[in-house]
């Protein structure tokens, strides 16, 4: 059996990739685990604080609290999935 080298219309030749595509996937994917390592280490309890209330609380908790800004991994996984069935289509 043959192997077709074709492409869709629009395509990139095979062999041909967006590296700077996989890097942004590569970026989201670690925001993803970075934020996937917050929740574990700060716990569920933070995460419904306001910001009247951080004030509060341990800084460790704070700093987990806003690392969430830097590492969205809601978005992050929205972005991770997009990407991936751009650069895998």
């Amino acid at each position: 059996m043959e192997c077709s080298t074709t492409t869709h219309e629009g395509a990139p030749p095979l062999g041909q990739r967006n590296y700077a595509l996989d890097g942004l996937r590569g970026l989201a994917a670690l925001a993803v685990a970075l934020s996937h390592c917050n929740l574990a280490v700060s716990g569920s309890a933070v995460w419904v604080l306001t910001l009247p209330e951080l004030p509060g609380h341990p800084f460790g908790d704070v700093v987990g609290r806003l690392a969430y800004l830097l590492f969205p991994g809601d978005a992050a996984v929205t972005l991770f999935f997009v990407l991936s069935g751009h650069v895998l289509w």
